[in-house]
């Protein structure tokens, strides 16, 4: 089973600013939500082959997958300094209305989290048994239109019964990228409150580098004064 370590990676997060009590408890309480399959954007999440599964089997991997939770996000390259995928500011940050959190995982209140990067296929997984291999392999594959997102995915299963307790995943929060059409004053209004509950995170705002004969401007970060 393929996994990432929690220790060593530093990592992206795309969102929408429409849902401000989500990002202030994002920033206040150090978490990311994990969403059930139901909850998920796209309604084929959790689809899998089941030709060869025995009818127990078959049971059994539904009953479990509603009870697991998953959080994507991107893993920074090493050559990385900033968020800089133009698609993902389009798709999940609101068409860079939104922002980008780069934050690291905490090792300490993580222990039933599990992390690996999707794979990207034109077929559905191919499913031979109930076990939490199976559901990892149901939870990171993903259609390969997707592939360019090179995503990667916490998910936690939860004993029956227990899918109510704790939803989060621990988070260090490192710094909030604004996108590039937040203005300047709205962008310094979010500096004031991230850095009022937490003045270690810092924050900045992308903007648009214009290339001669390039269809896409480069992206550069610029930190709010």
């Amino acid at each position: 089973m393929e996994t990432i370590d929690f220790s060593n990676d530093t990592f992206y997060k795309y969102r929408s600013l429409d849902d401000f009590e989500r990002f202030l408890d994002i920033v206040l309480k150090k978490r990311l939500y994990g969403a059930f399959f139901s909850e998920l954007n796209d309604p084929l999440e959790g689809s899998f082959s089941y030709n060869n599964l025995k009818s127990y089997h078959f049971k059994e991997i539904r009953a479990k997958l509603k009870r697991t939770r998953v959080c994507s996000f991107l893993k920074k390259r090493d050559d990385q300094l900033f968020p800089n995928n133009q698609l993902m500011w389009s798709h999940y940050a609101d068409s860079h209305r939104g922002c980008c959190i780069e934050f690291q995982l905490t090792q300490r209140n993580n222990r039933q989290w599990h992390l690996a990067p999707v794979h990207y296929s034109d077929v559905l997984p191919a499913i031979d048994g109930s076990d939490l291999e199976d559901i990892q392999k149901i939870v990171t594959t993903k259609d390969s239109r997707w592939s360019k997102e090179k995503e990667v995915r916490a998910f936690r299963l939860y004993p029956e019964g227990k899918q109510e307790n704790s939803s989060y995943l621990a988070i260090q929060l490192i710094a909030v990228f604004m996108g590039t059409r937040i203005t300047l004053d709205r962008c310094q209004s979010f500096k004031r409150i991230i850095q009022s509950i937490d003045n270690k995170v810092k924050v900045f705002r992308m903007r648009e580098k214009r290339l001669v004969d390039v269809l896409y401007p480069e992206l550069i970060a610029e930190e709010i004064q």
